[in-house]
């Protein structure tokens, strides 16, 4: 066999892997179908940033013919779904998941202003303990 069909059988393999999975990966939150036959229904969600985020998620169940749901985000309030820092959390949907993608990942870093608000509170209470206490 030539080494062309050896490479060409790798790749399809390899993309049937991927296609079979229904694990999704973006801006280093990962959600994936819990193992199978037990778990199928719950979605396991992974954060590998040290910082924690919010995130929602869109799935597919009762077939894969079937329209996607959203997970995590309530129109009324405006919020999403979070997570902590290295953090990995277990979602039941109570159905069989068919497929599964992320919508949405917000990493909350802090800014700058977050850190220089830090280090002034600090000052000023660092300041405030160093002087000496007047009896009255």
């Amino acid at each position: 066999m030539k080494k062309y069909k050896y490479i060409l059988a790798i790749l399809l393999s390899c993309c049937f892997c991927i296609a079979s999975s229904a694990q999704s990966s973006y801006k280093g939150v990962t959600i994936d179908r819990g193992p199978a036959p037990s778990k199928v229904s719950v979605v396991i969600v992974s954060n590998s940033n040290p910082y924690p985020c919010k995130f929602d998620f869109q799935y597919k169940i009762g077939s894969k013919e079937s329209s996607w749901h959203g997970y995590g985000y309530d129109f009324n309030n405006y919020e999403t779904t979070e997570i902590g820092a290295h953090e990995t959390i277990e979602l039941d949907l109570g159905e069989k998941i068919y497929a599964l993608k992320i919508t949405y990942v917000d990493i909350e870093k802090p800014t700058f202003w977050d850190y220089f608000d830090a280090a002034a509170t600090g000052w000023v209470e660092g300041k405030a303990n160093s002087q000496p206490q007047q009896n009255q």
